[in-house]
């Protein structure tokens, strides 16, 4: 939807810098698959064929961010 798209051209650019700022990796609307392939983390068979909106990552963690605008 529009409204949805323009949220993320908002948004994602700001999520984009602090994870910039932060040294954290950003990786935005891939699937998991493409996610485990990589960078080497684990996902559970039935999230491989799904899209995520956001994840950051550091060496130590990841955080899958989802939204909905």
């Amino acid at each position: 939807n529009r409204a949805g798209t323009a949220m993320q051209n908002l948004v994602y650019p700001v999520m984009e810098e602090y994870a910039k700022k932060q040294g954290f990796s950003f990786f935005k609307e891939k699937q998991f698959s493409w996610l485990e392939a990589a960078q080497g983390i684990s996902i559970p068979n039935g999230l491989r064929d799904r899209k995520f909106d956001v994840v950051l990552t550091t060496s130590s963690w990841k955080v899958n961010i989802e939204t909905n605008f």
